[in-house]
């Protein structure tokens, strides 16, 4: 039998040198993707307060050119109105149009935090699919006193 774990091992060192630079390979690509998520993440952070305020400050300008409407629609003419009126439908659209790409933005930054988040996982398991493959449990020590921790002892296989 200890023939065959000879005649293995260098096989098995191939396997475990193999696994561990597909690993690394996928790590740096997984980093990578982060960096540049955060990266974007950076940006979209510099991009929604401006947005915010634009919004707020839309908001603020229909609400009282409407209001102005209401107050003087009686001494508008007929012509005035509707000019006014075409002039708040204008506000509308913008403001709505603000208030889209706002919205379009944090679901962006959103995304990116959960594909950050899928990543982090991505680098977890494999940091664990690595360290049972490649380590051997050699022993588990048992707690002498009470509510103390066991530790586990690891070697290389």
């Amino acid at each position: 039998m200890s023939e065959i774990h000879e005649r293995n091992r260098p096989l098995r060192l191939a396997v475990n040198v193999a696994l561990i630079v597909a690993y690394i390979v996928v790590a740096v690509w997984q980093l990578a993707l982060m960096a540049a998520e955060d990266r974007r993440i950076s940006t979209l952070d510099e991009q929604m307060p401006i947005l915010e305020h634009d919004v707020a400050v839309k908001e603020q300008q229909f609400l009282t050119e409407q209001t102005l409407l209401e107050m003087t629609r009686k001494e508008l003419t007929a012509q005035e109105a509707v000019e006014k009126s075409q002039e708040l439908q204008e506000m509308r659209e913008s403001l709505e149009g603000s208030r889209e790409q706002l919205a379009a933005k944090q679901e962006e930054r959103s995304d990116l935090q959960q594909r950050k988040r899928n990543h982090n996982l991505v680098l977890i398991v494999g940091i664990m699919v690595l360290a049972v493959l490649l380590l051997s449990l050699i022993h588990i020590s048992e707690p002498t006193r009470p509510l103390y921790i066991s530790y586990a002892v690891f070697c290389l296989k």
